[in-house]
């Protein structure tokens, strides 16, 4: 807990609880942690024990603490702000889905979906990034909850 301690020392104020609330929902479902300092701030990695792929990353930017999300899918009962459906927007196309001969072939495909009625191929390693803001906490909160389901 000692890296996960200075990780939430770098964290405003206003979003400590946040981060500790994620990290202990992740750590109940068995989710493994990696934390390391860089440049920029702490980067915290949780990844299934299992399959040993990213379910979601605490990183820092110059504006602040960002989340990225790794679902197995895009669940469209989700209701996004519109910073977080312009963030999605703005997010790398997923070449693999487009040609699978133009990626690497372990490369894990990306996410195929809709979104207010627009139809998305967006990268798994970039497609659902976002600054944690008031505004984006819950619905990052509720979005890992529903993709973890009861295990939380």
């Amino acid at each position: 807990m000692g890296q996960f301690n200075d990780f939430l020392n770098e964290v405003e104020q206003a979003h400590k609880n946040f981060a500790e609330e994620l990290h202990d929902i992740f750590l109940r479902v068995g989710c493994k942690v990696k934390i390391e300092k860089k440049a920029a701030g702490f980067f915290v990695a949780f990844s299934n024990p299992e399959t040993k792929r990213s379910v979601s990353n605490f990183y820092f930017r110059k504006n602040g603490l960002h989340v990225r999300l790794y679902p197995e899918f895009y669940s469209s009962k989700i209701i996004l702000t519109d910073y977080m459906v312009s963030e999605i927007d703005k997010a790398a196309n997923c070449t693999r889905l487009r040609n699978t001969a133009e990626c690497n072939p372990k490369c894990i495909m990306g996410y195929d979906f809709e979104l207010r009625g627009k139809h998305y191929q967006k990268c798994r390693y970039c497609s659902f990034q976002f600054l944690v803001t008031d505004e984006s906490k819950p619905v990052i909160m509720k979005w890992v909850v529903d993709e973890l389901g009861s295990n939380t």
